[in-house]
């Protein structure tokens, strides 16, 4: 669904921001490295209310950490990440949740094939909070020709898998560990 979707935005995209990456002009890299960060963040989002499992499994690159104030979690295979994915979808579906999605507010390439940002996402039922507003950081590896997730560090209290709805840390500010 998403993969197919984007793949030649994503091309396009990742091609940008390599490009100007390399350049030396001020101001433009970051914008074409968020824009791609936007992206993926916006089609993990259009999994997650779409249920589309496979397409979760297929933006991690195993192991991932997950990092909380609470704790670390490390997801080691696929079939953590199905039951993971599968209790967050069955716990946004219990709180009606009608719209879920992530806004980029920085992204930067750490090295060719390895890109880091950060967000602020917002779950909704109508025009109701599910759950403050919460920061997140993700790391991204270009694993192939695919973005693939190896690292989120969120500004939340669950210490543990599943996370149903968030357990959001006031204030939304969180250490990054990365």
């Amino acid at each position: 669904m998403c993969a197919a979707k984007s793949r030649g935005n994503e091309d396009k995209a990742r091609s940008d921001a390599t490009d100007m990456s390399r350049s030396e002009g001020t101001g433009t890299p970051d914008d074409s490295i968020r824009d791609l960060y936007q992206m993926r963040c916006d089609e993990v989002s259009e999994a997650f209310m779409g249920a589309d499992i496979p397409y979760l499994q297929s933006c991690v690159l195993l192991p991932m950490e997950i990092i909380t104030t609470s704790s670390r979690i490390v997801i080691s295979t696929p079939d953590q990440i199905e039951s993971a994915a599968m209790a967050h979808i069955e716990a946004l579906k219990a709180q009606n949740v009608t719209s879920y999605f992530r806004l980029a507010t920085d992204a930067h390439l750490k090295d060719a094939d390895r890109m880091v940002g950060t967000h602020t996402t917002h779950i909704l039922r109508g025009a109701a909070r599910v759950c403050p507003p919460f920061l997140s950081r993700t790391e991204w590896v270009l694993d192939g020709q695919t973005w693939r997730i190896i690292k989120m560090d969120l500004s939340i209290r669950d210490a543990k898998l599943p996370i149903g709805v968030p357990d959001v840390v006031p204030g939304s500010g969180s250490p990054f560990n990365f």
